[in-house]
């Protein structure tokens, strides 16, 4: 679980959009998956001083966005909250981030419906969800998604959608040989021009192995988790 730099173009569509507030909750134990060597490069050319020091995802958003506040959330018992998403969540978390981002925990919840009432009252009117989800990871977790999950989500409870991608990866982790492909199709000032390739993708007439989708949503009304029915065409 955690991010790469090649998703950092989504992040700046997210953060463009309003996507990015603090304080910032990480669902699961977020690292940055990238060599000790990348990371310190990435942050000694872009001056990212907490982020050379750290190395940590914390730093991350700390440098490049300006969240001064990023706490983690987990069962494992090494991160900052522990927080079950398959129960209810504590009353004393309810409205109380600004951001709440799934860098690939949500597919190992089993009650997924619970998980995502949870993360409605998590954040507070106005904030943001950021998902990262497997479309096509074989034998990962408990679930891959379809974006018209979230969409019909994003639907019933009026949130809106501030940007979506899709992020495609050949390999089991990036490397210097292969490295991820992040395609912005909603958000920010300049989306990515699909390729023909990614056309074929997204048309639904094959898909990649390794394929997960992007997007960030905004709360912007309290009130209950509506539940969405997908009416059969």
């Amino acid at each position: 679980m955690g991010i790469d730099f090649s998703q950092i173009q989504f992040f700046d569509s997210c953060y463009q959009q309003g996507g990015l507030q603090t304080p910032l909750l990480g669902l699961g134990s977020l690292v940055i998956r990238q060599s000790q060597d990348e990371i310190k490069v990435f942050a000694k050319d872009l001056g990212y001083l907490t982020l050379q020091r750290e190395q940590s995802v914390r730093a991350f958003f700390l440098d490049r966005y300006n969240i001064p506040e990023y706490r983690d959330c987990d069962i494992n018992g090494s991160a900052e909250v522990t927080l079950d998403l398959n129960k209810s969540i504590p009353e004393r978390f309810v409205g109380a981030f600004g951001t709440v981002l799934n860098g690939g925990t949500l597919e190992h919840v089993f009650d997924v419906r619970q998980a995502m009432e949870n993360l409605h009252q998590l954040i507070r009117p106005n904030g943001s969800f950021i998902h990262m989800v497997p479309v096509t990871w074989f034998e990962h977790g408990f679930i891959n998604f379809n974006p018209v999950f979230f969409r019909t989500v994003a639907e019933v409870n009026e949130y809106s959608i501030l940007a979506e991608g899709f992020y495609f990866l050949n390999g089991a982790q990036p490397s210097e040989s292969e490295r991820p492909n992040v395609l912005v199709t909603r958000g920010g000032v300049e989306d990515c021009k699909a390729s023909d390739r990614v056309k074929t993708y997204l048309s639904g007439l094959t898909l990649p192995a390794n394929m997960m989708y992007l997007i960030a949503m905004r709360k912007n009304k309290q009130g209950d988790f509506k539940i969405p029915y997908l009416v059969s065409q």
